[in-house]
């Protein structure tokens, strides 16, 4: 059997944007349910005194990837992100304003198809609000790793996004604070909402195409009572495919 892998990102500090606490506590919450669930499991924060940029998130993949087989990898970002018309949704890094560089999910997802993954699942819980100033306006959109030698390969892939095309994702307010997106995620895959489990088969259980299915009639429902707007897009497969 192929191995679970699982990289949790969290950026918090990407100034000169406002500091986003409830990414790091996303990351981290994440990371927590991959092991629980026997994921060799690398997390990725600027929490510390290191920030997160492209080279440090490509040494991080390439180092779990290593030659094994792999049955899943999961690659969840929470941080600052914007949409453009050249390089769709990206991830804003650490020091992305200062170096110029960002991570491209639409690069990243497609190089990593190429590296022997079966199924590849990306939870990104970022804005995807659409910017052209003077800061992002040449930002450098990267793929992070190179292509891998399973060229042609088309692995099954899950796609949980925050927010719709052009639109903002939110963080609750408090102490501690958290983004709504990864909240209920997190709630979900601990087991604290029924609705989020499939009975197919007659087994009780969180499948990916369930777990969409919640947050898609969820996350709205949350993000209403505190008077924004956040409606996720998601592109999970009907298959049974269990994320545990």
């Amino acid at each position: 059997m192929g191995r679970k892998l699982c990289l949790a990102i969290g950026v918090g500090d990407a100034p000169p944007l406002d500091y986003l606490p409830g990414a790091i506590a996303g990351a981290e919450a994440i990371a927590v349910l991959a092991i629980s669930q026997g994921y060799e499991t690398t997390l990725l924060t600027d929490a510390g005194d290191d920030p997160v940029d492209v080279d440090n998130v490509q040494a991080a993949i390439e180092t779990l990837l290593g030659n094994a087989d792999c049955d899943r990898l999961i690659v969840y970002f929470a941080g600052h992100g914007l949409s453009n018309q050249r390089d769709g949704d990206v991830w804003l890094t650490s020091r992305w304003r200062t170096r110029q560089q960002s991570i491209a999910v639409s690069s990243l997802t497609k190089r990593l198809e190429s590296h022997g993954v079966r199924n590849l699942v990306i939870i990104s819980d970022a804005c995807r609000v659409v910017a052209a100033s003077d800061d992002t306006r040449d930002l450098d959109a990267m793929g992070v790793v190179g292509k891998g030698k399973f060229a042609g390969a088309t692995p099954q892939i899950d796609m949980f996004k925050a927010a719709s095309g052009a639109r903002a994702a939110y963080m609750l307010p408090g102490t501690p604070s958290r983004c709504i997106f990864s909240g209920l995620l997190a709630e979900a895959l601990v087991g604290a909402h029924t609705n989020a489990f499939s009975s197919e088969g007659g087994m009780r259980r969180i499948e990916g195409w369930s777990l969409a299915k919640f947050l898609k009639a969820e996350v709205p429902k949350l993000a209403a009572r505190y008077g924004v707007v956040l409606e996720p897009e998601v592109g999970a497969t009907a298959l049974l495919q269990k994320l545990g």
